[in-house]
């Protein structure tokens, strides 16, 4: 019944949108400055982050497999093989070049 109206990229969004929330409870935030720092709130925090991202994980990776189904009109494992590639690639260098970045802007 819910399935139906959560698509892969609803939950991806859904996902984002919770991960920046919950970043604010990270640190004492000047944001939430009525929160003081608070191991409870971390772990909170780290925990519900922790079931967020394993979504922004799987969904993209589905969907590019799905997009290259429709374009090739196959259902080879290269197809599979070709996207598990790519999706590890530009998340490792995400994982390498995104704390540079971070670095540089903040």
């Amino acid at each position: 019944m819910y399935l139906d109206y959560f698509s892969n990229m609803r939950v991806a969004m859904l996902s984002c949108f919770l991960l920046g929330v919950l970043t604010m409870f990270y640190s004492s935030s000047y944001i939430l400055w009525f929160l003081t720092p608070n191991m409870l709130v971390l772990a909170m925090a780290l925990l519900l982050a922790g079931i967020a991202n394993s979504h922004l994980m799987i969904t993209p990776m589905e969907e590019m497999i799905e997009g290259a189904k429709d374009l090739n009109d196959s259902e080879s494992e290269g197809i599979n093989d070709m996207c598990s590639g790519l999706f590890n690639m530009f998340f490792a260098l995400g994982e390498i070049f995104g704390p540079m970045i971070g670095n540089l802007v903040f």
